[in-house]
């Protein structure tokens, strides 16, 4: 992709522990369910997560003091009708934020997710409870399955490509909703790339740490579209993966307008065609592995010509310069007038000589 230059700068009632009743955590308890919760709004406070009765309005803490992008074991909960309640953490006045009634049956394995801006009053941004039942399809021995939620507020429908290479597993996800129940069946024990899109362009990625054959893994994709590089801007919130922020974006601005047109493949691979002078583009760069190569060729050439310039990079480690390559920083390659490529971040500058 190329943007030129100018264009660029955008349930039956249950009783809670009354009597010898039945405890709806009590992970002893025949013939139960499971839930787990998982903080995806990025402007609210530690919440508490209460069950609360609907025949008779009688409370209890689930999961207590959980913090934005967090998420908790699975606990098993007692059948039936609940009204299930975030609460500020740790709130003597019991007072509610957002509550939803639901119906939880047996055998059941539930998410329930923290969505939405805390502080805003637009229905269609405000928090909210998105509750995910999980049902994943079986997979080979050596394989995982991933699923998705859409929980960023200022995102449109969402495309994701699982591995990057072009193939949309899952096409117009909209805000607030999640993917098919059954999920992606994807090679296990290899890194992951998952590209989100918005209308068939890139928006950003993430990678994915190797994970084990039989894991089932829901991704939460939280976090503002507008606020790249931000603390709210943009993560993955993986329950058994961790907090994933998006892969670095480097920038590549062609400022020599005697050489023309070059390309830019990274590790092996076209990652940008056709890069006019006066035109920049965009290159995002999984952080693994960890070591990898960035050819800048003259158009029609490929490495390893002699027309190309080969730069080593380190991601997550830090470049040549002293910058480290973290994900969600921003940097710039240029070519400019006098054959030179730099390399810029802040105030550290690389420069290298190009093309014979």
């Amino acid at each position: 992709m190329t943007i030129q230059i100018g264009r660029w700068l955008g349930q039956a009632g249950v009783v809670l522990l009354l009597g010898g009743c039945p405890n709806p955590g009590d992970p002893s308890t025949p013939d139960s369910m499971e839930l787990r919760f998982i903080h995806a709004s990025f402007d609210a406070p530690k919440l508490d997560l209460y069950l609360t009765e609907v025949s008779s309005d009688r409370s209890m803490p689930l999961f207590t003091n959980v913090n934005y992008a967090s998420f908790t074991q699975f606990k098993s909960v007692t059948p039936g009708r609940w009204r299930l309640e975030l609460r500020p953490a740790g709130d003597p006045s019991g007072a509610s934020l957002i509550g939803i009634d639901t119906v939880l049956s047996r055998g059941q394995r539930m998410e329930v997710i923290a969505a939405g801006v805390a502080s805003s009053n637009d229905p269609a941004l405000r928090l909210r409870l998105l509750t995910v039942e999980e049902s994943f399809g079986s997979m080979a021995a050596s394989s995982i399955r991933l699923r998705a939620v859409h929980a960023s507020p200022d995102a449109p429908a969402l495309q994701l490509d699982f591995g990057n290479d072009g193939t949309l597993e899952v096409d117009g996800l909209e805000r607030f909703a999640d993917s098919d129940q059954s999920g992606v069946e994807l090679q296990s024990n290899v890194s992951t790339q998952v590209g989100l899109l918005v209308e068939g362009r890139i928006l950003t990625s993430f990678t994915l740490p190797p994970l084990p054959a039989a894991t089932s893994a829901l991704l939460v994709v939280s976090g503002y579209v507008g606020k790249t590089g931000d603390l709210q801007g943009l993560v993955l919130v993986a329950p058994g993966v961790g907090l994933l922020r998006h892969d670095p974006e480097l920038y590549v601005l062609n400022l020599n307008f005697d050489l023309g047109a070059f390309d830019v493949y990274r590790s092996g691979e076209l990652a940008l065609d056709h890069l006019e002078a006066g035109a920049v583009g965009r290159l995002i760069v999984p952080t693994n592995p960890v070591y990898q190569v960035v050819d800048f060729c003259r158009s029609p050439d490929a490495p390893p010509s002699s027309n190309c310039l080969s730069r080593s990079i380190q991601v997550g480690n830090g470049l040549p310069g002293g910058s480290p390559l973290s994900a969600g920083a921003g940097y710039v390659w240029t070519f400019d007038p006098h054959n030179t490529y730099a390399y810029a971040e802040t105030n550290d500058t690389l420069y290298l000589p190009t093309f014979e």
